[in-house]
């Protein structure tokens, strides 16, 4: 999505059987990090400046031969079903925040938008490559 921690300086990568594995997937969603995230639907077109500085982007195959099917894959109604999985808990944690399902209804916009062609964050990565 918007992952920050694929650079030299934080990879969360190891290797296993000679093959690598991303761990650690916290920062996928850092967005939400951002107060108004939400609230900004204008968020979720921009560019990811940061994937200048991912480890595996000189190995990637270029992504325009790959993003329009794999963006074919996530749907809306997929994403809503990985959304609908996430526990209310998890959502409304913290003391004052939105309840739940306006939360989740704002992911699934966000996540939607983000898909919408052209995906500036695509036409980033590869300029960069």
């Amino acid at each position: 999505v918007t992952n920050v921690d694929r650079t030299p300086r934080n990879t969360n990568m190891l290797m296993w059987h000679r093959q690598p594995w991303l761990i650690d997937h916290g920062a996928t969603l850092f967005f939400h990090h951002s107060p108004g995230w939400h609230t900004e639907p204008e968020r979720a077109r921009s560019p990811f400046p940061g994937i200048k500085d991912h480890v595996l982007l000189r190995r990637a195959s270029p992504v325009t031969d790959v993003d329009d099917g794999m963006a074919a894959t996530l749907t809306a109604d997929v994403i809503a079903g990985v959304l609908a999985m996430v526990p209310d808990v998890w959502l409304s944690a913290d003391p004052g925040s939105p309840p739940a399902d306006d939360l989740r209804s704002a992911y699934q916009r966000y996540l939607v938008d983000r898909l919408a062609s052209p995906r500036a964050f695509v036409e980033e990565a590869a300029r960069v490559r």
